[in-house]
């Protein structure tokens, strides 16, 4: 079911008109009618809905994008019936990262749906009226659309890819989704402040829905080492729980931690080393909103070597 659909499903009663127009398709380029006509029906309406995104067409498996912008006029629809009703709310559906700077600066409200299946406009309907509070966290980071990346055939991400290694603020960073609540973190605990490089901890930390509403948090682990005697990225993923609070109420969210998880792959010996020196702990709702620290060292052994690691995207 389309979201037009959906919503014309939700309001068969007649206490709410729904008018739909067809600004622009996804690839083609502007018409000067067909975005007037989508301008003017903004213009009458209460609020106007916006859908854009990606089809098969420009982003699917196998296929390179030459920019990281709204494919065809998208962009100009976006900024046209913004400009005649400011209570513009966009819903974009992609199956992957998109540059919408613009709508991010301008607009009051932006929901991200990727490629949901049949059921997919009946639950965008849900989310944008309130029937159902999202809680989705993003998987990959989303760049500005003047970021210039490594040519897409070099695999060495050291080289500014993904939030291991991207230095610059992304348009929205791995790990980053909001809702309709707020959630507060507190008492990030460790098991211990040592590990040995065959051993491992708990963290846990705190979590509060301090907003009106029930909702889920993703609540993120992320590890960075402060020693390093290599290149190693500027924090890794090392756990993640979607915890779902009614308003008010808090729980202790526990992560394991092993040191397979501190470790990095050493060239030299080809296998996995655990360095002895300080890592900083981070908890947090993404790569970039961090809530809480906590330090864990590893003592000096000889030989601080394991067999395996946890990796992060």
């Amino acid at each position: 079911m389309s979201v037009l659909d959906a919503l014309n499903a939700r309001f068969a009663s007649g206490e709410v008109s729904v008018t739909f127009t067809q600004g622009c398709t996804v690839t083609g380029d502007a018409d000067s009618s067909a975005m007037a006509d989508a301008a003017a029906a903004a213009k009458a309406a209460d609020v106007a809905l916006v859908l854009v995104g990606t089809s098969t067409a420009v982003l699917s498996e196998g296929m390179d994008r030459p920019d990281w912008s709204l494919p065809g006029a998208q962009g100009d629809l976006i900024q046209a019936v913004y400009a005649a009703n400011p209570k513009t709310v966009v819903v974009l559906v992609t199956a992957g990262p998109v540059a919408v700077d613009w709508a991010q600066e301008n607009l009051p409200a932006l929901l991200t749906a990727f490629y949901d299946g049949q059921a997919q406009g009946t639950a965008i309907a849900n989310v944008l009226f309130g029937d159902f509070n999202p809680g989705g966290k993003l998987t990959t980071t989303w760049y500005t659309g003047n970021t210039t990346l490594p040519a897409i055939g070099d695999y060495d991400l050291r080289k500014g890819r993904t939030y291991l290694y991207y230095t610059d603020k992304p348009l929205y960073p791995f790990g980053y989704g909001l809702s309709y609540t707020t959630f507060e973190y507190s008492n990030l605990t460790l098991s211990a402040d040592t590990i040995d490089p065959t051993g491992s901890i708990t963290v846990s930390v705190n979590l509060k829905n301090s907003g009106p509403i029930a909702g889920d948090e993703v609540v993120q682990m992320y590890i960075h080492d402060d020693d390093a005697s290599v290149a190693r990225p500027t924090e890794e993923l090392r756990g993640f729980q979607r915890v779902h609070l009614v308003a008010g109420e808090s729980t202790t969210v526990t992560f394991p931690l092993s040191a397979h998880g501190l470790a990095y792959w050493d060239t030299a010996s080809h296998g996995w080393k655990v360095e002895p020196g300080s890592f900083e702990i981070r908890v947090g709702a993404s790569s970039a909103d961090i809530r809480l620290r906590g330090k864990l060292t590893v003592p000096e052994i000889p030989d601080a070597s394991v067999a395996d690691s946890a990796t992060g995207d």
